[in-house]
Formats: C-alpha cells, sequence, structure tokens
C-alpha cells in the first residue's frame, strides 16, 4: 500500500468517526432541550426519556462503571 492510499484511508476514517461523534454528542445535548421545550417536560422526566439511550453505553464501558459486566471481564486481563 502505498503512502498516499494510507493517508487517504487515514484522513477518511478520522473524517467518518469525527461526524459520527458529533452526531452522538449533538444529540445528546439536543434531546433532552427538545423534550423539555417542544414538548413541556420537566428536566426530570427528560432524563427519564433519555434512559433508554444512556444504560447501554454505561453497561458496555469498563471505565464508567467497575461493576459492569464488560469492566468485571477486564479487569483479570488488565490494560495492555
Amino acid at each position: 500500500m502505498s503512502w498516499r492510499m494510507a493517508k487517504r484511508q487515514l484522513g477518511s476514517a478520522s473524517a467518518i468517526l469525527f461526524r459520527s461523534g458529533f452526531s452522538l454528542y449533538g444529540a445528546m445535548l439536543l434531546l433532552p432541550l427538545y423534550y423539555q421545550e417542544v414538548r413541556g417536560a420537566t428536566a426530570l422526566a427528560a432524563e427519564v426519556m433519555l434512559l433508554s439511550l444512556r444504560l447501554p453505553g454505561a453497561q458496555l464501558n469498563p471505565e464508567a462503571e467497575q461493576n459492569s459486566a464488560a469492566g468485571q471481564s477486564a479487569d483479570p486481563v488488565g490494560v495492555k
């Protein structure tokens, strides 16, 4: 693989990763505001509506919660 092709692949992969992260965190910022302003929900009700988006991430991220299944399976292996 040539150097130009590797740079092109790295650049396009970085752009895709940036766009996906931007859309994910943008939605996490704007959805509670949408629920509060448009639907008239309280802050607590808006967060309860978004629990279905946040709980899977907390279960799969070993650094976020050491008691999760992913965290417990990663502890014996350690960081390499």
